[in-house]
């Protein structure tokens, strides 16, 4: 199992990424995690979904043992807060 983290804003949070994807995907799962700005994912989300909003996590399959996920955590917050969960729930995969 492999996790390829990237980030193009500073903040990333410290979560235990290859625990997660291990349980969820399984040991053989290649997975790029990328962290960006809401100006970049508002521009992703336009080019491969036509939609205009800042998207909060946007997945896409690479092969059947591969992909990436692109999150904003600027929008996450948002999310979390709406849903009244707190930001630091997002970590708790116990």
């Amino acid at each position: 199992m492999s996790v390829d983290i990237k980030s193009t804003v500073k903040e990333q949070p410290e979560l235990p990424f290859s625990v997660m994807t291990e349980k969820v995907l399984g040991p053989d799962y290649e997975l790029s995690l990328v962290f960006n700005s809401p100006e970049e994912m508002q521009q992703l989300n336009k080019q491969y979904r036509q939609k205009e909003y800042v998207a909060d996590i946007l997945s896409f399959p690479l092969t059947e043992t591969s992909g990436e996920i692109f999150m904003c955590l600027d929008q996450i917050r948002i999310k979390a807060a709406e849903y009244n969960q707190p930001f630091e729930r997002i970590g708790s995969w116990e």
